[in-house]
C-alpha cells in the first residue's frame, strides 16, 4: 500500500505559516525558535508564561526584552508593550529572557509592572517600616497611573478590560498586604 504524507488542511496551514511571526528567544546562551500566529492578540501574562515555559522559568522570575528596529532592547511588561512590538512589523522578533535577580541595594528601582508585590515584599524584610510605606505608596501611585493609561489606551476592548482588571487586582493586593516583617 501507499502511505499518505501531510494531513487534511495542509493548504490552510501554509497560509498560517505565512501570516505567523517567528520569535528567536535567547536565555542564558540557549537560542530557541517559536512561531506564533497573531501574537499581538495574546494577553501579556499568557505570552510571558509561554516564553518562560520554554526555559522552565516561572513568569514572575523573569524579564523579557525584544530588539526593536533600532537594535535597542525594549522591556515587555504589559499588553500595550506587545501591541507596540507588533507595530514594528519585524519579520523575526528577537527576545531575550533575563532571570530576575533581587536587588541588593535600592529596592525602589524595581519596576512594579515587572515584579509582583510579593517579590517586592521579599526584598524588604529588614528595611524600616517608613521606607516600606513609601515604596507601597509609590507602587500604588504607579498602578493608578497605569490604570488611567489602560482606560485611555486605543486597544481592543477585551485587552483593555483584562489590563484594567489586572491593575485593579494588583492595587487590591497591595492595599490588603500586611507590612513586611509583620507576623501573620
Amino acid at each position: 500500500g501507499s502511505s499518505r504524507h501531510g494531513s487534511p488542511g495542509t493548504c490552510s496551514n501554509m497560509s498560517n505559516v505565512e501570516s505567523s511571526t517567528v520569535f528567536k528567544i535567547l536565555h542564558d546562551g540557549d537560542l530557541r525558535r517559536w512561531r506564533v500566529s497573531e501574537y499581538e492578540s495574546i494577553p501579556f501574562a499568557e505570552f510571558k508564561d509561554k516564553v518562560c515555559e520554554l526555559y522552565g522559568l516561572k513568569a514572575g522570575d523573569a524579564t523579557i526584552k525584544y530588539e526593536d528596529e533600532d537594535g535597542d532592547k525594549v522591556t515587555l511588561a504589559r499588553d500595550r508593550d506587545i501591541l507596540e512590538m507588533s507595530r514594528q512589523e519585524l519579520k523575526i522578533i528577537r527576545l531575550t529572557v533575563y532571570k530576575n535577580v533581587p536587588p541588593k541595594s535600592d529596592a525602589t528601582r524595581v519596576a512594579p509592572s515587572v515584579v509582583s508585590s510579593d517579590a517586592v515584599e521579599d526584598t524588604l524584610p529588614t528595611k524600616p517600616k517608613a521606607k516600606d510605606d513609601k515604596i507601597k505608596e509609590k507602587l500604588l501611585k504607579t498602578l493608578k497611573k497605569e490604570l488611567k493609561e489602560a482606560k485611555a489606551a486605543k486597544i481592543p476592548k477585551a485587552l483593555k478590560k483584562e489590563r484594567k482588571s489586572e491593575i485593579k487586582t494588583e492595587i487590591k493586593n497591595l492595599k490588603n498586604q500586611a507590612p513586611p516583617g509583620a507576623s501573620p
